[in-house]
């Protein structure tokens, strides 16, 4: 009897044992702006693998507050096991170990034969240590109404090279009737995105190699500033939260909308039976004009080796071609997978979209670092940076006058210490 008894509790542990290592771990992931892919990829990637599941929390705005989240998450022992984190915050995240390094994972054989782009990493490469893998790139890019464009007498395809002749081509457009926009420049992106552009796109720089000189204060700095003036003065922009600028654009409000292309397949949708929507590159200067691109890296943050396994096999798994080929038929992200990406384009039917891909791939040949200013007070450089643009984009401040502000904002925080 005792041995029927022990025989019994042996088969009993057994089940539990056996039920409790096949219940599913559940990742907990910090996303940014729209959740909507990131949701569409965890779902292919739980079909795939059942043994885990994925809880895409609500996404966050910036990519400021992904950092800030993950930080505060591992100081009370309760970090997100991976975090979708800037291009431009890379560095910060690494030096405040907001992150794994990724080198002995990457090195997993199948990452490249599914068609993963290594010539990628330095993306997300911090000091020769891989902190995360590329997930979404984007560029800035401008979209067109050429509807309107004809109407003001331009020529879709022959779209100016330059920002007189585009802010020009604005301002025939704002003359086609009242309510009209001819440009709306969107300034809001995480990290001064838009402006490091104009920047960069200039020939100019953010900052000095040593992360205290300040570079954006020269003749691009305020030759950028002095486009949001044109933009205002000559193009008739009203100053609107990106979502409204896009609701105007798909309405025929506005004539040229600089947005990111993550944005391209939102915008075909809602321009589709509207008017033709076209794409143009930023203007660069020659041989020196640069891009920065936008986008994350998947990281990894929890430091328990049970749930780096598994949020490994949904990083590696992001990065594959399910997982970029839903990414970029729902945004405008370029795919970092070779695999996707080929048969994306051998898929792709819609000529128009086909051609609007074409010109945001043009500019992958320009790219630059977008520079993410140093802690501990980068989130407030952005932010104070981002308000002195507006103040010349309310017609507030002169570009002159913002820059000055902009200049002592910014030296000001990088020698104070957090509040």
């Amino acid at each position: 009897m005792n041995k029927i008894l022990r025989g019994f509790a042996a088969v009993c542990f057994s089940l539990a044992v056996s039920s409790a290592s096949a219940r599913p771990i559940t990742l907990n992931v910090l996303v940014q702006a729209s959740a909507g892919p990131y949701r569409a990829i965890a779902e292919a990637f739980e079909k795939d693998n059942p043994d885990i599941r994925i809880d895409i929390g609500t996404p966050i705005q910036t990519y400021e507050e992904i950092l800030q989240r993950t930080l505060r998450g591992i100081m009370i022992g309760d970090a997100p096991d991976v975090a979708f984190q800037g291009f431009n915050l890379m560095r910060q995240a690494a030096e405040a170990k907001a992150m794994i390094d990724l080198t002995v994972f990457a090195a997993d054989p199948t990452l490249a034969a599914e068609g993963y782009d290594h010539g990628l990493s330095p993306l997300c490469t911090v000091k020769g240590q891989l902190m995360g893998l590329p997930f979404a790139m984007s560029v800035p890019v401008l979209f067109f109404n050429a509807d309107l464009v004809k109407r003001a007498g331009g020529d879709p395809d022959a779209f100016p090279n330059n920002w007189d002749g585009i802010i020009a081509l604005a301002e025939r457009i704002r003359s086609l009737g009242p309510g009209v926009q001819g440009i709306n420049f969107r300034y809001s992106h995480s990290g001064n995105w838009s402006f490091q552009a104009l920047v960069t796109s200039a020939g100019g720089k953010i900052m000095g190699e040593d992360d205290r000189t300040i570079a954006f204060n020269g003749s691009a700095g305020l030759g950028a500033l002095g486009l949001f003036k044109n933009f205002v003065d000559k193009g008739g922009m009203v100053d609107l939260s990106p979502d409204q600028a896009r609701q105007a654009f798909l309405a025929g409000a506005v004539g040229i909308m600089s947005d990111s292309s993550a944005f391209l397949e939102t915008v075909s949708k809602g321009a589709q039976g509207k008017f033709t929507l076209r794409t143009a590159g930023y203007p660069l200067a020659r041989d020196i004009g640069r891009l920065p691109p936008g986008g994350n890296c998947a990281t990894i943050a929890t430091n328990k080796p049970n749930r780096q396994k598994a949020a490994w096999e949904f990083v590696k798994y992001a990065v594959g071609p399910k997982a970029q080929a839903i990414l970029a038929q729902q945004t405008g992200y370029l795919p970092v997978n070779r695999t996707a990406a080929e048969k994306l384009e051998e898929a792709q039917q819609d000529p128009a979209l086909k051609t609007n891909m074409a010109v945001i791939r043009r500019q992958l040949s320009h790219l630059t670092q977008w520079y993410g200013f140093p802690p501990p007070n980068s989130g407030k450089i952005t932010d104070a940076i981002q308000s002195r643009i507006q103040s010349v984009v309310s017609t507030k401040a002169r570009p002159e006058e913002a820059m000055r502000a902009m200049v002592s904002d910014v030296q000001t925080l990088l020698g104070a210490r957090p509040q």
